[in-house]
């Protein structure tokens, strides 16, 4: 028991009194503060001087301002990471590296593995660099033709709709990569940039989509997000690219379509979610 306990004092009395001596080496404030944390509301154990209460204000205010701060930062953390999960999902299932595996796989069959490491690690490069290009500059594209970004939802929302109903029919989507482009890269000695970075990584639904998506997130920690998802979405690229003929033994013909269909029924909602957003908006702005 504590020595602080005098005779007399009930054992809650006590237990406060020791709770007092303890926290005065925890915390460095003013001893008024301290009898103000740990008597009850409306203790009448402070000191009064001209009627009012003797208590450290600015001390109880940095703690107050303390307090604030710590939940604001919990919010805001909470929010960028639902956020980060957003535009992650967005950007990830429009690149969608599984459907392009095929396509990977049949444009680098005569090279060597270090050869077919270096189109992956170049085309995943190319095509990051050209997504964050486009997150970073996009509203100054659209201002320079004059096109406001919920025309881009619209637009963008029914160029991913068309490619989400490609994925769920199991084709290859035209916008990302033709018959036409595929045969022409066969005469190719380099097919990293063209046609496996662009446009079957970063085509232009992608493009799009990371537009719309930087333009979602208004605070500078949300942009932020966007941009550490299209790092996270091309390094997954890499990886898929780089072991493509593991993952392809593995899952096989019929586990990369069921992946794709999947990933085109998520793409339908996001194409949907946009052009909803973008006509609302067009129709707010006209009444």
């Amino acid at each position: 028991m504590s020595a602080s306990r005098g005779r007399g004092q009930s054992p809650d009395e006590g237990d406060e009194a020791d709770a007092a001596e303890h926290i005065q080496d925890e915390l460095p404030i003013c001893a008024e503060t301290r009898m103000a944390i740990w008597l009850p509301h409306g203790s009448s154990g402070y000191a009064d001087h001209g009627g009012g209460i003797n208590v450290c204000q600015e001390e109880k205010m940095a703690i107050k301002r303390s307090m604030l701060y710590t939940a604001t930062a919990r919010y805001i953390t909470m929010e960028a990471i639902t956020f980060f999960i957003y535009a992650f999902a967005s950007i990830f299932v429009i690149v969608n590296p599984v459907a392009g595996l095929i396509t990977f796989i049949s444009l680098t069959s005569g090279m060597t593995v270090d050869e077919r490491n270096g189109v992956a690690k170049r085309s995943a490069t190319v095509a990051c660099l050209l997504a964050i290009v486009f997150a970073v500059s996009g509203e100054l594209v659209l201002r320079f033709f004059g096109v406001t970004v919920d025309c881009l939802r619209v637009a963008g929302g029914i160029l991913l709709f068309a490619v989400a109903l490609d994925m769920m029919h199991a084709r290859v989507s035209r916008e990302s990569v033709t018959t036409e482009e595929i045969r022409d890269a066969t005469r190719r000695e380099d097919v990293s940039i063209f046609p496996i970075a662009i446009p079957l990584l970063a085509g232009p639904g992608a493009i799009t989509t990371v537009i719309l998506v930087m333009k979602t997130g208004s605070a500078l920690e949300l942009k932020i997000m966007v941009i550490l998802a299209i790092l996270l979405t091309f390094a997954l690229s890499y990886l898929v690219f780089r072991f493509a003929n593991r993952i392809n033994k593995i899952i096989g013909v019929t586990g990369s379509l069921v992946i794709t269909r999947v990933m085109g029924l998520l793409l339908g909602a996001i194409a949907v979610n946009f052009v909803s957003i973008g006509v609302w908006n067009l129709y707010k702005s006209m009444i």
